[in-house]
């Protein structure tokens, strides 16, 4: 999953910051355009957050860990 470019980057101004809060399961991400796997990517387990910023908000990609899908939560500042 990535996130979402029309709600982080609204007529094109990208956001400096993101916060992304794993809710419930864990996943793994990536920041350099490349796409995680449930292997290869930072882990992050469920009740920890993430923060990304400048241009590798737009690069972040995130996947489920596990068999069970995973929850997360972002927010973006600018």
């Amino acid at each position: 999953m990535k996130l979402t470019h029309t709600i982080y980057a609204p007529a094109g101004s990208a956001p400096t910051l993101a916060v992304i809060n794993v809710e419930s399961q864990a996943i793994r991400y990536r920041v350099d355009g490349a796409a995680p796997t449930a292997t290869v990517g930072h882990p992050v387990i469920a009740g920890d957050a993430i923060t990304v910023c400048g241009p590798a908000v737009g690069n972040l990609s995130m996947i489920r860990r596990d068999a069970v899908d995973a929850t997360a939560s972002a927010s973006y500042y600018r």
